[in-house]
């Protein structure tokens, strides 16, 4: 009970997660650093409440991604459903970095907050310079301590640390708040004294308001980075999802309106002599102590060290709910890694405490490692946080464009829109500060870009490493993944040349004027100072055309690299795609070759089991001691073998026209009726000698005469009844019903049939390959039931093809119920002529004594039998070979000398078809015009339809059926 309570996370408890990582120490030193000096007091605000609104979109996206994969893998499960293995490393590895930045920025805050609040106490002990940066002894070592402090914290009771977190952002918030209210009732804050609005010097000098305000726009992603950390806690929720995306509006409101709050406090108080904000931020670097950090200042100055208090705690608050979020939420992320077995097992371990321990404590050994290079590195790192970020936000809106295909109406606008929206918003978040412009003002230092090249480098090695443990074939598969990273590391590469070059360019332009305003001196002809400013315009005038210069040759050079990656990884790709396909292509053949193997292991059992009685029982009555009781007796068990092994057969032929695609159905008029009647009397007696419960019900057909075709529609009922009865018990129950339905297509009618029985059932395991040819659960000697496994397959694509459903329940032990839904069209009238009837009719009056018939058979076995029968039917019989000599025999004997003629198709020489052309195209109309009979082992329907369009009249598969033969004489022979 207390482990499910400790899973629960409140709406409070969420805001306070998403609001507590998006925004902490930078808060209260970025606006005066990066912010103001770019676009002003007013355009500041402006742009944070745009950025704020533009984060709203991705954070709408984030919503759906939370309730379509809730779960603690987020960003990492979203991707990977979505867009494979590959693009959820790359989306992952940016988190990583995203969110890592923004720890250890947080985690060695502290020691610049003492620094600024209380002097060098902390600067004790051994000190090094690294990258401009002084680190001391005791500043490193408190940093280490905090790095460890909050993450055994961090391991600790969920259920406390989230009301920790919680109270924190409150104090953090409120703290803001309050300290702007208290100074504003104080007068400490004059909006008219707050001027210039916009920013007028430095680097935004020759920027219009519009420009400023976009150059800190594309600064959200940094500002706001961490609003989506909720995500990652969305399987802990104790609410509804459907709340995540107020959750983190109201994370983005409120980190807008401290950051504009500070932005505000920032600019309300200069020191005395400083002038106006400008001249005061610009000269920052010159101010110790708590001038150093305008916010500290301006509260200094209205509140005193009451304020300087009030704001200490709220900054603790701020770094601390920030470090506790970030710890965790980078858990969560190790975590749903190791679940997918992407990273080892270990870093999914989780604590009693519902912590993952382990995953915590490699973030805080990791972090161990970052204060001993300065904060001016970590600098470095958050310098590419926004590129980072953006990549996550850019994932996360094309995994919501790729779901909205999926789905309809105004869901599908919807998830359009705020996915399209959120791309475009992401890829300029991401190409702006990568690209340096003449309208971009944060140009990225050009370490940060060797950082983001190390990035990449590490990406790649790591991505090798998870690659080459990967035993499940999930990574290495998408082509766009390895370019995008590409990219990255190329891009990076030739802006960090370019970034070089330009700082090595200034410095030799500047050592050229020093050395040109030097010589000027020694010369006693030193410069005006409108000479100094005319020589620096121009200096910076040539710089500036070395720049455009570097930047077009840069982006040129960058566009062939790019293009020419692109083409490798291309025909790499299509290589690779070629290999699969032929992989794909032999796991077929193999599967196919197995499966073939199979259904000739059991059709070899199948088909001996018959030949074995035909044999055993005609050696038996080839016996002289036979009695004529005994040979009948050996007769009636040889025909009952005989009848299995040609339904082998045409299951075989039946599944071959499926398999090649010629199986046709051939509609005519059919009463459904007689035909259940006709399943029933061909079971019934087989039922009873099983001693199974048999019944057939067809009551209430308000449709009962359709058209369909009659034959594979018998067929589908004789193969579900014959398998009822096959494993089915003596004692058992078997049910076939025939119930009509609502159909709403007019001119249509409805069924559904049944067949139920209560024999062994079929297991789940085989539930799924039961439609499957050549499959069977069991085998013969198993079983005990015979059979190749071809009837249900047979019987599903006859449905199919009639556009049906075919489906089954089935219990083991208890029974199985099968349902084949259909939709028939209806027939006029009531009455269906019964072509079979009528034809025995005429076969029993026919006389065929005195007509003579030729019968054409290649094979001399073939022509005895067929001889004998039609002989023993009255006619008189003469023979041909093949169809020149029948053709030969037709032209050289008198019209009607021949009442018929019995044909074989496949035969040396010239086949059946030929020949009959042949005849029809006698010029003698009476012997063109003598009935021609197919009998041919080509038994398929486009066998039929050749034999039809050759001019024959009708047409009979072999074996013959005697009694189909007399009628089919006695229809066409005069």
């Amino acid at each position: 009970m207390l482990s499910e309570k400790r899973k629960k996370l409140s709406v409070l408890s969420a805001w306070a997660l998403s609001f507590g990582c998006a925004v902490g120490w930078g808060a209260f030193v970025m606006p005066a650093t990066t912010l103001l000096p770019i676009a002003g007091p007013l355009g500041t605000v402006i742009a944070l409440v745009l950025g704020a609104v533009l984060m709203g979109v991705v954070a709408y996206n984030f919503h759906v991604m939370m309730n379509r994969i809730p779960g603690t893998g987020s960003v990492f499960s979203f991707t990977k459903q979505l867009f494979g293995y590959d693009h959820s490393f790359l989306c992952t590895w940016a988190t990583a970095l995203a969110y890592l930045a923004v720890l250890w920025a947080n985690m060695s805050a502290f020691v610049l907050f003492i620094r600024f609040l209380f002097g060098p106490v902390l600067q004790r002990g051994f000190s090094y310079t690294i990258m401009g940066y002084e680190v001391w002894a005791g500043e490193l070592f408190t940093t280490l301590a905090i790095i460890l402090l909050f993450g055994f914290i961090s391991c600790r009771n969920t259920n406390v640390l989230r009301l920790v977190n919680t109270v924190l952002a409150l104090i953090f918030f409120g703290g803001v708040v309050s300290l702007f209210a208290i100074i504003a009732c104080k007068g400490g804050i004059d909006f008219s004294d707050m001027g210039p609005a916009f920013a007028t010097a430095g680097v935004a000098r020759d920027h219009s308001p519009l420009m400023q305000i976009v150059n800190v726009l594309v600064l959200a992603p940094w500002a706001f980075v961490g609003f989506g950390v909720v995500s990652f806690a969305s399987s802990t929720y104790d609410f509804k999802p459907k709340y995540g995306f107020a959750i983190m509006v109201a994370a983005l409101a409120t980190g807008a309106i401290v950051y504009a709050l500070i932005a505000l406090l920032s600019v309300s108080a200069n020191p005395a002599g400083s002038g106006n904000w400008e001249t005061y931020f610009a000269n920052l670097q010159n101010f110790k102590g708590i001038d150093a950090v305008p916010v500290f200042h301006a509260v200094f100055r209205t509140l005193g060290n009451g304020g300087l208090i009030v704001l200490a705690i709220t900054i603790t608050a701020a770094i601390s709910t920030s470090l506790l979020g970030l710890y965790r939420t980078i858990g969560r992320m190790f975590l749903s890694l190791a679940e997918d077995s992407v990273m080892p097992s270990w870093f999914g371990h989780i604590n009693r405490h519902g912590a993952t321990n382990y995953g915590i404590i490699y973030v805080m050994l990791l972090s161990c490692i970052i204060p001993f290079f300065g904060r001016t590195a970590i600098g470095w790192i958050v310098d590419i946080t926004s590129i980072s970020a953006s990549i996550i936000y850019l994932y996360v809106s094309a995994g919501i464009v790729k779901i909205a295909r999926s789905e309809t109406g105004r869901r599908k606008t919807v998830l359009n829109f705020t996915g399209i929206l959120g791309v475009v918003i992401s890829a300029f978040f991401f190409f702006f500060p990568l690209t340096p412009t003449l309208w971009n003002m944060n140009t990225i230092a050009t370490e940060s870009f060797m950082i983001l090249m190390a990035w990449s480098i590490v990406g790649f090695v790591v991505y090798r490493a998870v690659f080459m443990r990967d035993q499940e074939n999930r990574f290495g598969k998408s082509a766009i993944m390895w370019v995008t990273m590409l990219f990255i590391l190329l891009f990076s590469a030739v802006m960090w040349e370019r970034q070089v070059t330009n700082d090595e360019t200034e410095d030799v332009i500047a050592h050229i004027t020093e050395f040109h305003t030097g010589l000027h001196e020694k010369m006693h002809l030193p410069m005006t100072e409108g000479q100094i400013v005319q020589e620096k315009d121009f200096m910076e005038e040539q710089m500036d055309l070395v720049r455009d210069s570097q930047l077009k040759n840069n982006l040129v050079e960058t566009l062939f690299i790019i293009l020419c990656v692109f083409i490798v990884v291309n025909i790499y790709r299509t290589q690779q795609q070629r290999e699969q396909k032929l992989d794909h292509e032999k796991h077929i053949a193999e599967e196919s070759n197995k499966a073939k193997t199979i259904f000739l292991s059991n059709m070899s059992h199948d088909l001996r089991t018959p030949m074995n009685a035909i044999v055993g029982y005609t050696n038996l009555a080839r016996k002289p001691e036979a009695t004529p009781e005994q040979i009948q007796k050996y007769l009636t068990k040889i025909d009952s073998s005989n009848m299995y092994l040609m339904a082998l057969i045409n299951d075989m032929l039946e599944m071959s026209r499926i398999e090649i695609g010629k199986m046709e159905l051939e509609e005519r008029p059919t009463d459904l009726r007689k035909m259940m009647d006709e399943i029933r009397d061909m079971f019934e007696a087989q039922m009873v000698g099983k001693n199974i419960a048999f019944a057939v019900k067809y009551d209430g057909l308000r449709n009962p005469v359709v058209l369909c075709d009659r034959n594979r529609m018998n067929r589908v009922i004789l193969n579900l009844v014959s398998n009822a009865f096959k494993f089915t018990s003596e004692g058992g129950h078997v049910s076939v019903t025939l119930a009509e339905k609502e159909c709403i297509e007019e001119g249509m009618a409805a069924f559904e049939i049944r067949v139920k029985d209560d024999g062994i059932g079929i297991s789940p395991e085989f539930a799924d390959r039961v439609f499957d040819a050549f499959e069977r659960e069991r085998v013969s000697t198993i079983s005990g039931v015979q059979g190749t496994g071809l009837g249900l397959a047979i019987a599903k694509n006859v449905v199919t093809l009639m556009g049906g459903t075919i489906k089954f329940e089935s219990t083991v032990g208890k029974g199985t119920e099968f349902f084949v839904n259909v939709e028939l069209k209806m027939a006029s009238g009531t009455e269906v002529p019964e072509s079979g009837e009528r034809n025995t009719s005429i076969a029993a009056k026919a006389d065929f004594a005195n007509m003579r018939l030729l019968l054409v058979e290649d094979m001399e076995v073939n022509r005895e039998l067929a001889k004998i029968v039609l002989e023993s039917l009255g006619f008189k019989v003469e023979m041909a070979v093949n169809g020149k000599q029948a053709v030969e025999m037709v032209e050289n004997n008198p019209a009607g000398y021949y009442n018929g003629i019995v044909m074989d198709i496949q035969m040396p020489v010239m086949d059946g078809c030929e020949a009959s052309r042949q005849i029809r195209a006698l010029s003698d109309k009476k012997k063109a015009e003598v009935p021609i009979i197919a009998m041919t082992a080509n038994a398929f329907g486009d066998d039929l339809k050749k034999s039809k369009e050759a001019g024959m009249n009708a047409h009979l598969a072999k074996p013959i059926d005697v009694g189909m033969l007399t009628e089919t004489l006695a229809q066409w022979v005069r």
